[in-house]
């Protein structure tokens, strides 16, 4: 029953991202053909069946209408009407003519078979011809195709549709002529001839958030955008009550989407480029085959565009570059004062050596002159010579002062070797020997010159507890180093650390410690179970 009761196809094709404003037609049939005039080159005889008669598996005995002259149900509208030629003999002789008024540029043409059961055989092998005025015996169609060629034949109530690839030449015309050569006779035997023309979509007007935007290709689509809404229009005639046109927007829905007005509103993608597509139904239910596209491109806002990237690459590489050449002319700036600092520090060092050192020097020397060239009370000579070693002393003290002055001396080498001659020439005066340990070759490494005064005196004082409190024997001293750190080890086999080491005597130990802490190390101090006490003297070394 469905096939026999196929009535108008009503589906218009629906656009994709579009709000179309279109005036409703009449009709809502898209069928070029429908209430055309049809002239036949015979007589004719035509069947219009009831509902009963359509159902029914017997042949029709009183059907509503019979005609010797008219072949109008080929286009009635009514798929339950069928029309063949009188004559059983006449073969290709025989055609219908159907006018369409004007010329179109066809996209399908539908024949359809009669809805009963009797003498289907009579649709084979029609030949389907269009011209662009009306026929003549020497005018040749612009196009023509022979549908069921090889002798088949329909089922009962189907339709068969033709394209323009299924025939030659160009796919348009004004005037139908359908025949056939079968050897069934009354062929050809139809039941309805639909044509419908080329249906293509087309955007008249855009609005973004309500505001009118150029329509053009590629359709610009403003950035912040959120909402769409596409005017389109379909030209030919008919409007199909339910689908209009489905739509996809190509990269971001990519399925068909159904259309049931000219006037589509959608959501704005985000940004990027896209293609959008359109393409329109016809009332039988058939696509057309033409598809309407255009790019349509959602611009970025202007911080996510490139080159709003580049400008803020192009600003932080502007302000790497101030940054640097800041960061340079302090550099040089502090590189300069240092200079100038060491430069002052080693004038000092000269002078305190060639000028303090030598007076006293001098002073020691005309002590022991003085004594020698006088006799003098034996207690005034002892004091004399008190004089002269004190003056001998305070050359030493200078030394030393000067050695820590002198930038020269401002290196892990330098440091390392003055502890070692400083912890043999303190402790050879006392008969304690002292075993160094200690690496042959020291890297190039600079100490400030803050870290090297307090690291000799905190070393000092290490050497002093010796001697003072551990009564010791023997002293190890052991000088290593690591990437990052200068490390002295001092360890004697004396009477180690009380229990609790407190009181005035045992202030020296808490300088130590504060003493390291003030140049960035530590200092720790424990006695082995073996005997005697371990200071570990631990300096940062930079990078």
């Amino acid at each position: 029953m469905p096939q026999c009761f196929h009535l108008f196809n009503t589906l218009l094709l629906t656009c994709v991202v579009a709000s179309m404003g279109a005036e409703p037609l009449a009709s809502s049939s898209t069928n070029v053909a429908l209430g055309a005039p049809v002239r036949t080159s015979h007589p004719v005889e035509t069947f219009s069946l009831s509902l009963n008669e359509i159902v029914s598996s017997e042949r029709p005995s009183n059907p509503v209408e019979t005609s010797m002259t008219s072949a109008a149900t080929l286009t009635d509208g009514a798929p339950y009407s069928l029309a063949h030629p009188h004559d059983p003999d006449l073969g290709a002789a025989f055609f219908f003519e159907i006018d369409l008024g004007s010329a179109h540029v066809l996209d399908h043409i539908a024949l359809r078979q009669r809805n009963d059961n009797w003498d289907i055989d009579r649709f084979s092998r029609v030949l389907v011809q269009l011209y662009d005025r009306e026929p003549a015996s020497s005018a040749a169609p612009l196009w023509k195709t022979l549908d069921r060629a090889d002798g088949s034949h329909p089922a009962v109530g189907a339709v068969d549709v033709l394209r323009a690839t299924a025939g030659q030449g160009e796919f348009r015309g004004r005037y139908l002529r359908i025949s056939s050569d079968s050897p069934v006779p009354k062929s050809p035997q139809l039941a309805e001839v639909e044509v419908y023309e080329t249906r293509t979509p087309v955007l008249s007007t855009v609005r973004a958030d309500g505001l009118a935007i150029p329509v053009g290709a590629p359709l610009s689509v403003p950035p912040g955008t959120r909402r769409l809404l596409l005017a389109m229009q379909i030209p030919q005639a008919g409007r199909p009550p339910e689908q209009v046109f489905r739509w996809r927007l190509l990269g971001h829905h990519d399925e068909w989407q159904p259309a049931h007005s000219l006037a589509l509103e959608t959501s704005c993608p985000p940004p990027g480029s896209y293609t959008f597509e359109a393409q329109a139904v016809h009332s039988d239910g058939i696509w057309d085959a033409t598809i309407l596209a255009f790019p349509l491109a959602v611009q970025m806002p202007f911080i996510q565009t490139p080159g709003f990237r580049w400008l803020v690459v192009g600003a932080a590489l502007l302000f790497g570059v101030l940054l640097a050449r800041t960061f340079t002319r302090r550099r040089i700036a502090m590189l300069e004062a240092l200079s100038a600092l060491s430069d002052e520090r080693t004038r000092i060092a000269r002078d305190m050596h060639d000028d303090v050192g030598a007076r006293l020097a001098q002073l020691a020397v005309l002590q022991d002159i003085f004594a020698s060239e006088h006799a003098l009370p034996e207690a005034a000579q002892d004091s004399l010579r008190q004089l002269s070693r004190t003056a001998r002393e305070a050359v030493a003290s200078l030394d030393e002062v000067v050695w820590t002055v002198d930038p020269q001396n401002d290196t892990l080498a330098s440091t390392a070797e003055h502890l070692a001659q400083y912890a043999s020439s303190y402790l050879a005066p006392l008969r304690i020997p002292c075993r160094i340990v200690a690496p042959i070759d020291w890297p190039h490494v600079e100490i400030r010159a803050q870290v090297r005064h307090e690291l000799i005196f905190a070393f000092k004082e290490a050497l002093q507890n010796v001697i003072k409190h551990a009564h010791a024997t023997e002293v190890t001293l052991t000088l290593c180093h690591e990437p990052t750190q200068f490390t002295i080890r001092l360890a004697d086999n004396g009477c180690g650390l009380p229990e609790r080491p407190q009181g005035p005597g045992h202030d020296g130990l808490r300088n130590m410690i504060a003493r390291l802490a003030l140049a960035g190390g530590d200092c720790t101090i424990h006695s082995p179970t073996a005997g005697g006490a371990i200071v570990e003297m631990r300096v940062p070394l930079p990078h």
